[in-house]
């Protein structure tokens, strides 16, 4: 599941190919993939910037933007024969969109319709970035906004913290020592800034193993033998005390815990 980390590795990636250049051709193999607009408006167009918020990837040519979306196993790659939802001729190369699990969603918004919710949706409403510069403890319980939710299923609400997803708010309450069911309206300044702190450490250090030229996802076929880069995420004990990892279901995600590393207030 792409999060954070992986949606800004694309977008450095997909800046350094398509960068400068202008769209040649976009061949859209899946019309399913298109949620907006029509891939035929951006031929011809410079990319000006590639840009992400969130879990979104923005292409910004000259006229409009390209929001993708990435969902569960959505990649953009130098073509390679893999079957392709959308293929972009560019820069005098071939970049496929491919995604196994086809619920990726692409959108062709005009510059100015970016903000309207009726069209992107959430991209409107996203919260704060808790990366590269951590958030400040006041500015997190803002957002939290004395909310009755558990802190581990208030990290997964996009308007809370903009792309925060289940790998990420497991990781950085490990981390930060919190017990993922605790409310969130309860915790201290000070616990919320440890976990800011630490959802940057967690962005920053799943980036620093993103190598090559495309995503490797947890659990992808194409990761191989790779050995699983997280401290709690589908462990079976904690890398830190040795204890056993419990598993906790919320917002309908699995939530990898320590009872003993993170068994503080509820």
């Amino acid at each position: 599941m792409p999060e954070l980390p992986e949606v800004e590795f694309a977008r450095r990636q997909v800046a350094a190919w398509f960068g400068g250049h202008r769209v040649d051709e976009i061949v859209l193999h899946d019309e399913r993939l298109l949620a907006h607009g029509a891939t035929a408006r951006l031929i011809g167009q410079r990319v000006n910037a590639v840009e992400r918020r969130g879990k979104f990837l923005l292409v910004r040519l000259e006229e409009h933007t390209l929001v993708l979306h990435f969902k569960m196993t959505g990649k953009v790659v130098p073509q390679d024969g893999r079957r392709a939802r959308m293929t972009v001729s560019i820069g005098g190369g071939l970049y496929d969109f491919v995604d196994t699990r086809r619920l990726g969603k692409a959108w062709v918004v005009e510059h100015d319709a970016l903000d309207d919710a009726t069209v992107v949706g959430v991209l409107a409403r996203l919260g704060p970035e808790p990366w590269p510069v951590p958030l400040e403890a006041g500015v997190l319980h803002a957002q939290l906004g004395g909310t009755r939710r558990a802190i581990k299923v208030a990290l997964l609400d996009q308007e809370v913290v903009a792309g925060v997803g289940n790998i990420i708010a497991a990781e950085s309450l490990w981390r930060a020592g919190l017990n993922p069911a605790s409310r969130a309206g309860d915790l201290t300044q000070a616990q919320l800034g440890t976990l800011c702190d630490a959802i940057c450490a967690v962005c920053e250090s799943v980036l620093a193993v993103e190598v090559g030229e495309e995503i490797a996802y947890l659990n992808d076929p194409g990761r191989g033998e790779a050995p699983n880069p997280f401290f709690v995420y589908q462990r079976d004990a904690c890398t830190s005390c040795g204890a056993a990892i419990e598993r906790l279901t919320q917002a309908g995600r699995t939530t990898y815990w320590c009872p003993t590393c993170q068994g503080g207030r509820r």
